[in-house]
């Protein structure tokens, strides 16, 4: 029952029923008697869409990411957020972005800190994909919400995290490489020593070929994600264990793993598994340069956070604990059959 036809049924104007319900103002006794017994009977709930198109103040979300490259990961993301801010655009929602470098120390606190003060977000939302640091921001934000994209963190107690479960991806990756290699030696491959994801992601790899005694997974850490740092160490890992089958890249970045083995005429010898279904990967797959992406769909992580925030924020609904994104597996056939958001 709506407040006009509380006000019908009892005979009074709309905003008598209003004082009565925010308890502000004079009514007479038998006038709010009469009233709460209209809403007793028929019941009211309040329509928080209708109280938040009534908001005159911004509500501003506090984004922080870790730096942009052009049609990459993050920037798909951005993407999703500006998408869903502008379907939202009548409720005064205000993003504020702030990326930082995931492997700078004391980056993301500086980001973190510079949103703080020059924004002063009713809320955040994060990729924590610096764990340690996130740690120390989130002590001093206690009495903001804050929910996480891309990645968990198992000490934190967020709104909602939005994530692909990144062990189940990582077993799904050796169970499709078992598929185009059997047994052997395979090698797993990351940039970022200290995200969770990734390291699950090898743990999830690593596990599936435990299974086959015949088989071998070794955990490599690449200290640059620069192209040509990339080949170098390559070169260093490939002649220390000359007898690998595979690579899985846990990341982004497996187009430049590509071209390595594409140039050094080493991919008929060995496949290629990596993240995420961005252009430059979606090109791989075309020429053959990689064999399988597995995509977690940033844009859609970005759209449904900014949802999140406002559906829990805004509107007063519960928290969700985890939005797990699916494991999308794409190939050359279906490599651009796809949907961003």
């Amino acid at each position: 029952m709506t407040i006009t036809e509380i006000a019908e049924k009892a005979g009074v104007s709309i905003g008598t029923v209003d004082r009565v319900l925010h308890n502000r103002g004079r009514v007479a006794p038998e006038t709010k008697e009469r009233i709460e017994s209209v809403i007793a009977q028929y019941g009211y709930q309040p329509n928080p869409l209708a109280r938040q198109l009534k908001r005159k103040e911004e509500f501003i979300i506090g984004i922080l990411l870790p730096a942009l490259d052009p049609g990459g990961y993050w920037e798909s993301m951005k993407q999703g957020m500006l998408e869903a801010q502008s379907l939202l655009n009548c409720f005064s929602i205000k993003l504020q972005f702030q990326f930082y470098s995931r492997i700078e120390a004391g980056s993301f606190l500086k980001a973190a800190k510079q949103l703080c003060i020059s924004s002063k977000p009713n809320a955040y939302i994060i990729a924590p994909v610096v764990p340690e640091e996130v740690m120390l921001f989130l002590h001093e934000i206690q009495d903001v919400p804050f929910l996480f994209v891309d990645s968990p963190l198992a000490q934190a107690v967020p709104v909602t995290t939005i994530a692909q479960n990144p062990y189940k991806a990582g077993f799904c990756a050796g169970r499709i490489m078992h598929m185009l290699k059997g047994s052997g030696q395979y090698a797993c491959l990351r940039m970022y020593a200290d995200a969770y994801n990734l390291r699950e992601r090898y743990r999830g790899f690593n596990d599936f070929f435990k299974q086959d005694s015949s088989s071998a997974v070794i955990e490599s850490i690449c200290p640059d994600e620069k192209e040509t740092d990339v080949f170098y160490f390559l070169d260093d890992l490939l002649s220390l264990y000359p007898e690998i089958k595979g690579l899985f890249v846990s990341h982004a970045e497996v187009h430049i793993v590509g071209k390595y083995l594409t140039f050094k005429g080493l991919k008929d010898h060995i496949a290629l598994i990596g993240y995420d279904n961005l252009p430059e990967n979606r090109e791989g797959l075309s020429d053959g340069s990689i064999d399988c992406i597995i995509s977690q769909r940033p844009e859609y992580q970005g759209y449904i956070s900014i949802y999140e925030v406002y559906r829990f924020c805004l509107l007063n609904q519960g928290k969700r604990d985890l939005i797990e994104i699916p494991i999308d597996i794409f190939f050359k056939e279906n490599a651009t059959d796809f949907i961003s958001i």
